[in-house]
């Protein structure tokens, strides 16, 4: 199995966050006042990429998102660097170094036990490359559809760092958001 060499790429940010501004302000007490709301989003937002993605705790997409990884070459498995949902595209640098397109039908997404991989079957013909680290590349798309198929434990865990951060504002943030993140220990994605 061919593991990346290099990170992966957000392409798309998600399109909402998980937890909205109303959720957060219930369990602060301040739903009667919209005075901190730029403010408490931002928090919400900290706890996120605390969270999410490949350099998140938990490395893999919370909301849905696509990503790029690159290899420097095709294999017949190839890892991802996070549980994925789907193969959107495939693009590799030929022999003379030009980009080309790849029909990714032709590649089969897996996933099981955290981690996902690409199989190209022994039928499906693979171009040469060109001699580069980012020969290959695999576009992909993870994370829930939306805010409400976000699992309750992250939610949850959000809610609680941005709360620690707000009622920890002198601080550096990083012990606030250590706190928060307990209970979304298990589902953190092993690399």
């Amino acid at each position: 199995m061919l593991m990346p060499r290099l990170e992966p790429v957000r392409v798309t940010e998600p399109a909402e966050l998980p937890v909205t501004v109303a959720e957060l302000k219930l369990p602060l007490g301040l739903d009667h006042t919209a005075d901190f709301d730029v403010y408490l989003g931002q928090l919400i937002g900290t706890a996120v990429e605390h969270l999410d993605g490949w350099r998140g705790i938990l490395g893999r997409a919370i909301l849905l998102q696509r990503w790029s990884q690159s290899y420097s070459r095709w294999e017949r498995i190839m890892r991802l660097p996070m549980p994925a949902d789907r193969l959107v595209s495939a693009s590799y640098r030929n022999s003379d170094d030009v980009e080309q397109a790849f029909d990714h039908s032709q590649l089969l997404l897996h996933s099981a036990s955290g981690a996902s991989w690409v199989e190209a079957g022994a039928e499906v013909s693979l171009p040469a490359t060109f001699d580069r680290e980012d020969a290959v590349t695999l576009t992909f798309e993870a994370g829930a559809a939306n805010a409400g198929a976000v699992p309750d434990r992250i939610k949850v865990s959000i809610i609680r760092m941005a709360m620690e951060l707000y009622h920890d504002a002198g601080s550096s943030g990083d012990e606030a958001l250590k706190r928060g993140t307990g209970i979304v220990s298990n589902l953190r994605n092993r690399r």
